[in-house]
């Protein structure tokens, strides 16, 4: 961090790689090839970047228990509705579904903004199923911080 540049330097570490990225002024960018001396060249000049590779971060929930009106929700079919996040700080670039690998329904965060609170209800995309799990993807060099995941759903039979 420092006065507005669009030489980002100091990245021996990184030297001929060709797939990093930056988060520049909160704003993601890339990807770049770390030149022989160290450097990168950002488009318009930041002044706070962290430079970096890619990381997919995943979280997978246990198997849900809400309970029902005659006992436990476990070993019981259930069908999600709608889910709600409850994040803190949290960038673009996460995405929600049954498991990680079909983790493709985008949560909507604005470029450049963080969202501190409750998103607004996301239609489930996952069928009816005995576990019942929630799956999150984050993929972009935004911070992320999920502190809490809210199913509305319906539990029936075995």
């Amino acid at each position: 961090s420092g006065a507005p540049t669009p030489g980002i330097g100091g990245l021996y570490h990184l030297i001929g790689e060709t797939t990093v990225y930056a988060l520049a002024d909160g704003l993601v960018v890339g990807p770049f090839t770390v030149s022989a001396a160290g450097t990168i060249t950002l488009a318009v000049a930041a002044s706070k970047v962290h430079v970096g590779y890619l990381m997919t971060a995943d979280l997978e929930t246990m198997r849900i228990e809400a309970g029902g009106a005659d006992g436990t929700a476990q070993g019981r079919r259930k069908h999600i509705s709608v889910v709600v996040l409850r994040l803190d700080q949290t960038g673009e670039g996460l995405f929600m579904g049954p498991s990680p690998s079909e983790a493709l329904e985008s949560v909507r965060i604005a470029p450049e903004t963080l969202l501190d609170g409750d998103t607004e209800e996301f239609p489930w995309i996952g069928g009816t199923e005995q576990a019942g799990r929630i799956a999150l993807r984050h993929t972009l060099p935004t911070p992320c911080t999920i502190t809490g995941i809210f199913p509305r759903m319906e539990t029936s039979g075995n």
